[in-house]
């Protein structure tokens, strides 16, 4: 079941028309309060940037100091079973030198409660992610993307996704599902799985993340599309 961040899964309110978990069609959306303060999302919630779009805007009652994102405004309960795709465009606008990185994007899994306490959710403990960065090459001014799953301050995997120039603009999709029953959390690159984290798991409430790194090296937009919640399908 999935339950809106004031409800809990013995409440009423969450067995009721209020709680996303009664249908098949999830309404994940972006949160415009629980926002970094000087990021920008859209009127109807789908869209979030690093930079000023003419689909976003600035959200006055934003309060994340710390983490460079937003949180989905829909936490998970213990019988979750979700999938939901997210678009990405980006832009790099500044090259690196060789051995070193910037973070792009990241879409993840955290505590709530500890959420605003990092810039990124896989330096937790409590949090899991899979992130964008990239890099620079030596003697060239190619700039390598990469995606890697993150778990309490470390990468567990590291996959080269492309090559990219400055001033390149691209686009690509992730897919992410989320198994509370089995602690479990995936995410598929332009359907090519990345990697599964397994063991994902709280006493605390978890909520869905997500990030756009770095405005002064790469503009970056996502979109939430499509997402569904399964949860009340034996499985």
């Amino acid at each position: 079941m999935i339950c809106r961040y004031n409800e809990t899964t013995d409440s009423p309110a969450c067995s009721s028309a209020f709680c996303p978990g009664n249908g098949d069609y999830l309404r994940l959306r972006f949160s415009r309060k629980d926002l970094y303060y000087s990021y920008y999302m859209s009127d109807d919630e789908t869209i979030l940037s690093n930079f000023k779009t003419v689909d976003t805007s600035i959200s006055l009652t934003a309060r994340l100091s710390t983490y460079r994102g937003t949180i989905s405004d829909s936490c998970l309960g213990e019988d979750a079973l979700i999938y939901y795709e997210v678009n990405y465009t980006y832009s790099i606008s500044s090259e690196l030198v060789a051995f070193s990185t910037k973070d792009i994007l990241e879409v993840g899994i955290a505590e709530r409660s500890n959420v605003d306490k990092y810039s990124d959710a896989g330096a937790s403990a409590s949090g899991w992610s899979f992130n964008m960065f990239y890099g620079g090459v030596w003697f060239s001014h190619t700039q390598v993307v990469y995606i890697s799953a993150r778990h309490n301050g470390s990468s567990t995997t590291s996959k080269r996704l492309f090559t990219t120039y400055a001033g390149e603009q691209f686009h690509g999709q992730l897919k992410i599902f989320i198994n509370t029953r089995r602690n479990e959390f995936t995410v598929m690159h332009d359907d090519l799985k990345v990697y599964v984290f397994e063991d994902v798991k709280s006493n605390k409430m978890l909520c869905p993340v997500f990030g756009v790194y770095n405005p002064d090296h790469v503009n970056v937009q996502l979109k939430i599309l499509n997402s569904f919640n399964f949860s009340m399908y034996p499985w």
